[in-house]
């Protein structure tokens, strides 16, 4: 007895371990942000400090010119980063995107967004060096302003970057945080079962209380991890620029411009457009028609140079129908077009329903395909450009099964070892970058609750209910209408719906391998032959003794921790970051 207790006490142990290692990764992936965020601000500081005591800094901020441009690219430590330089008389001095090798003085007054910030205009001032943070009314998002007072002038370096895009979590602090919650939920559930088993005092309650304590712990944890996963998941590529601002934007374009002169290329000409997507008609699991409005707006001096118009290189089937012209009063003009295109959708993690995000992803390219044109989001035409706000789609816009869950812009730079008979390029590859519109999709849990694990979990309590029949007692069989052949019976007929059930979901799904809903199909398959066996073992209790004790509690009571202990663990494999 003294030894089973001490194995009792070492498995607490252990558990108690699982439950700090838990508790410790959580704690960690929480602390990331604020731990990369100081790093982030530490090397912005150092690069700021360095360029600013450049003997030839103050010159090269005067001069303007191609050595002005590439050092506001150097300023330019990440993606979602715009620099600029400000002096004490307020007067901003910035890359001209018109003319990449002339940078011009221009009035506070005219960027009124960072006119009305208060800390920049003190440290602009009184001429020093910090950083701040602040809230932007129009993006909805926070952004980290660094200043930096450049020696011996009136000149300060100012770098502006989207907070959001500094401290998001990795794929190594998303693994981290998905661990944590694992140990905890596995340490919790062993604990209460544990309890469970050690406080009643009959052998039998001692069986059921802790079987049926873990089984419904376990059962509440794959629902956690699930949900947790689903409402997680985000299939933004790690190459992609979201375009959630216009100086992100801006600021893009201009290091990129820089990117393309240096490889011997020529900059680009950029042309504002829009995308309004009014419905969605999933024709297969594998293809969807779009329908709904573009348009582009070519400034007065573009106008006879860049053709207007679009294509999309992604579908299968396109058709545009210019609808109508416009002119603007300051010389552009605007093109609506209504278009209808057959676009493959894109399912990273198919292998996850019904817990999958899609994403639709639609390239927007430009017909003047040798002009060099690259597309400008225009974010004056929506109402707030931030990706909760779902800019450019419908809002009655009906997707049976499907929620909307956020829809923005990317830039994707690629490169090919082509120069397509028209690019320039000493490197012998060509750059280029392509606007995208996306749109995220999270499947509604609710039809796949009703359609699929409903009749699942109905089906393994009548499994559960036939094994409870088991029974070597002949009073008891007698009642209860025990007999190996009726279980048998049973269990067929039980099988040959479940079966069809699932070809019916992988034909629906169009799954190559195997899915997740594979693993609740193969359990209940499973359940089915304990079930069978069990009946039959049952009938000789005098060579199957373990099978037999105490009226075949064994098997009754762990066919639940069985169930979800395989669905747990297949809950992991699955949904573990990738």
């Amino acid at each position: 007895m003294k030894k089973q207790n001490s194995y009792l006490i070492l498995a607490f142990l252990v558990v108690e371990i699982f439950l700090v290692c838990g508790i410790t990764l959580i704690v960690k992936t929480l602390n990331y942000g604020y731990y990369t965020q100081e790093k982030f601000i530490n090397k912005t500081q150092s690069v700021l400090r360095k360029e600013a005591i450049k003997k030839d800094v103050v010159e090269i901020v005067e001069e303007g010119g191609k050595r002005f441009n590439k050092l506001l690219t150097t300023l330019d430590i990440a993606q979602n980063s715009f620099a600029l330089v400000i002096n004490s008389d307020k007067k901003i001095k910035m890359y001209n995107k018109t003319k990449a090798e002339y940078s011009e003085e221009l009035s506070l007054d005219l960027f009124p967004k960072i006119k009305n910030i208060s800390r920049l205009n003190e440290l602009i001032s009184k001429h020093e060096s910090g950083y701040f943070e602040y809230y932007s009314n129009d993006s909805k998002e926070t952004l980290l302003c660094f200043v930096q007072a450049i020696p011996n002038s009136k000149w300060s370096l100012v770098v502006t970057v989207l907070k959001e895009s500094i401290v998001m979590k990795t794929i190594k602090e998303k693994r981290y945080f998905f661990l944590g919650i694992a140990c905890c939920i596995i340490s919790i559930t062993f604990t209460i079962a544990f309890l469970g088993w050690i406080f009643p005092k009959n052998i039998k309650h001692k069986f059921w209380y802790s079987t049926s304590l873990y089984s419904i712990l376990l059962a509440v944890g794959v629902s956690s991890l699930c949900v947790f996963s689903n409402t997680h998941n985000d299939y933004k590529n790690p190459d992609e620029v979201s375009l959630t601002d216009q100086n992100i934007i801006d600021g893009y374009l201009d290091k990129y411009d820089n990117q393309l002169i240096e490889k011997g290329g020529r900059g680009t000409n950029r042309v504002k457009a829009g995308i309004f997507i009014k419905n969605i008609d999933f024709e297969s699991s594998t293809k969807a028609i779009y329908t709904g409005y573009l348009w582009q707006k070519l400034e007065k001096d573009q106008i006879g140079i860049i053709k207007e118009g679009f294509y999309f290189s992604d579908s299968y089937k396109s058709e545009l129908e210019k609808l109508y012209e416009k002119d603007g009063s300051d010389g552009a003009k605007t093109y609506v077009w209504y278009f209808k295109c057959i676009l493959n959708n894109h399912l990273p993690e198919k292998n996850l329903y019904p817990f999958d995000v899609e994403e639709i992803k639609v390239r927007l390219s430009s017909i003047d395909f040798g002009n060099n044109v690259i597309l400008v989001p225009d974010t004056r035409d929506y109402v707030d450009i931030e990706p909760y706000a779902k800019p450019g789609v419908y809002k009655e816009l009906s997707l049976p099964g499907w929620n909307v869950s956020e829809s923005f812009f990317t830039y994707l730079k690629e490169e090919f070892d082509s120069t397509f008979g028209v690019f320039s390029s000493n490197t012998g590859s060509v750059y280029h970058t392509e606007l995208f519109y996306n749109i995220i999709l999270r499947r509604s849990f609710l039809g796949a609750f009703i359609s699929i694990f409903l009749p699942i979990f109905v089906t393994l309590v009548m499994v559960f209910i036939l094994l409870l029949t088991c029974s070597n007692d002949e009073v008891r069989s007698k009642k209860l209408g025990f007999s190996a052949g009726g279980i048998l019976a049973s269990t067929a007929a039980l099988f040959f719906v479940v079966i069809v059930a699932q070809i019916d979901l992988r034909d629906k799904v169009a799954a190559d391998g195997l899915i997740y809903m594979d693993i609740y199909y193969f359990v209940t398959y499973l359940s089915f032959m304990i079930a069978n066996v069990d009946s039959i073992l049952i009938c000789w209790p005098d060579k199957f003794k373990w099978i037999a004790w105490e009226d075949n509690i064994i098997v009754k009571s762990i066919f639940w921790p069985i169930v979800t202990s395989i669905v747990f663990i297949s809950t992991l494999y699955y949904y573990f970051p990738r």
